[in-house]
């Protein structure tokens, strides 16, 4: 096997050991030899086409031998597996001609009006577990020269102090995350902080800053708005998801309207018949 996976980058070499093109065989069985080197893509390092030229091997070994128990020990009334597989390849077939049948029809453009109407009258489905937050997070060095600048700044929006505050982060911060303009889940800002959810929950429930020393670094957190929980999530950070729920309906209903028209045409012209 090892010599095997050595040889895998040649063919000639592969042609060499398996004249017949076989790379395993067990009984009346084999497996050709193309469908190993299938497994391997251009360029994998010996060692990787090792492990992946074994694990294949082993794998169609393993599963034809329980196909061989298989065949002998159950009784015949299992092994007839032809209603199954014409089960199977029918809704195979179903389900391939849908597919087809959906990416030629779908209507995938979703307008932002139809965002916000399906927003507003669904609004339960869109309902805050935790806090969602507009502001701004800051990790600078504790024995940083420009720290008291920036604790003087982080917490004002003000456009002089944003810019004056930007400046200062660009040069002495480790981290300056503005996110002012986007909301964010608070569970995130609380993993970056490495505080718990809950603790921010309380704090930012009666203040909008927040501060914190880190294994070196003071971490500044400051809230220029918020969502409770409760109450209902931003519409901005649910459009995208909003987008493919309709889009989802849109494909259901084609899909149902497909079926109906296909079951109607077949009982009008007659070739449906229920008795």
């Amino acid at each position: 096997m090892a010599l095997l996976v050595a040889l895998t980058g040649s063919c000639k070499l592969y042609d060499k050991i398996f004249g017949d093109e076989v790379a395993a065989r067990l009984g009346s069985k084999t497996l050709p030899l193309s469908e190993v080197e299938g497994v391997v893509a251009p360029g994998t390092p010996s060692a990787d086409s090792a492990i992946l030229v074994q694990q294949f091997i082993h794998s169609w070994a393993q599963s034809s031998l329980l196909a061989e128990i298989a065949e002998r020990q159950l009784p015949k009334d299992m092994k007839n597996l032809d209603r199954e597989i014409e089960e199977f390849r029918r809704q195979m077939l179903v389900y391939r001609y849908e597919n087809l049948y959906v990416q030629k029809h779908l209507d995938t453009v979703v307008s932002r009006r139809e965002c916000m109407d399906y927003y507003e009258h669904n609004p339960e489905s869109f309902v805050a577990a935790n806090s969602f937050v507009k502001g701004r997070y800051i990790r600078i060095s504790t024995s940083s020269p420009e720290l008291k600048v920036v604790k003087s700044l982080y917490a004002s929006y003000n456009a002089n102090d944003s810019l004056r505050l930007e400046q200062v982060c660009y040069h002495s911060a480790d981290l300056y995350w503005d996110f002012s303009q986007e909301w964010v889940p608070l569970e995130r800002i609380a993993a970056d902080i490495h505080s718990e959810l809950s603790a921010c929950e309380g704090r930012f429930a009666f203040a909008s800053s927040l501060e914190k020393e880190h294994l070196g670094y003071t971490l500044l957190v400051s809230i220029r708005d918020r969502v409770a929980p409760g109450k209902q999530i931003p519409f901005e950070y649910c459009e995208e998801k909003i987008k493919d729920i309709i889009v989802s309906r849109r494909k259901q209903d084609l899909i149902s309207a497909l079926e109906r028209e296909i079951y109607n045409k077949a009982v009008e012209s007659n070739r449906l018949i229920i008795y």
